[in-house]
């Protein structure tokens, strides 16, 4: 494992939702304006969103050591393209297109080391966009309160949709760069 990549990036995360917590505890300090679902459909206070925010933290950790634990060496066949690799990273052989569609993974792990990418990256956008978002709240910008009022619910979606798809691509071009660079040193 690679304690110190690992150690700094949740050094980042926890120093990032400390920072936010601290924020939201400026900006709205009875939680009455805070927008996290957990708080505004369920009505939980600050020791149940404390709570709430150390157990996700937890779970985040915990999936983020698949990722830093992967192994060195990609263990793939030799050329294949950069979309048969996706296929083959996540259930361990190659199919004809036609057999692709109902296959089942051999292995969890590579989906483990997966969702732990995709955790980490997803929260430090998370935790940065909610750092901007209060920052910006608490200082009062007119124009983007009124727009966050306006079209949150459009805006919200579509930019955390669009940022995991982004995390998702650059998840498996890391992976295929390393696929390759493994199979290009064993000649």
């Amino acid at each position: 494992m690679r304690w110190r990549s690992y150690l700094l990036a949740v050094g980042a995360l926890l120093l990032l939702r400390t920072v936010d917590l601290l924020l939201t505890w400026i900006y709205t300090p009875d939680l009455g304006l805070e927008w996290n679902p957990l708080i505004s459909f369920l009505g939980v206070s600050w020791p149940g969103f404390l709570l709430s925010q150390v157990l996700v933290f937890s779970l985040i950790a915990g999936a983020m050591s698949f990722y830093f634990r992967r192994a060195q060496d990609v263990t793939a066949p030799e050329g294949l393209p950069f979309h048969d690799y996706t296929y083959y990273y996540f259930f361990g052989e190659l199919r004809p297109w036609r057999r692709r569609f109902l296959s089942f993974p051999r292995n969890f792990h590579p989906h483990l080391i997966f969702n732990g990418f995709l955790m980490l990256s997803m929260s430090l956008i998370v935790s940065t966009f909610a750092i901007v978002n209060n920052l910006l709240l608490i200082i009062g910008v007119e124009r983007y309160v009124r727009f966050l009022g306006s079209h949150y619910r459009i805006f919200f979606p579509i930019f955390f949709i669009t940022a995991g798809l982004i995390c998702i691509n650059i998840f498996f071009l890391m992976e295929y760069v390393r696929y390759r660079r493994s199979h290009a040193f064993r000649r």
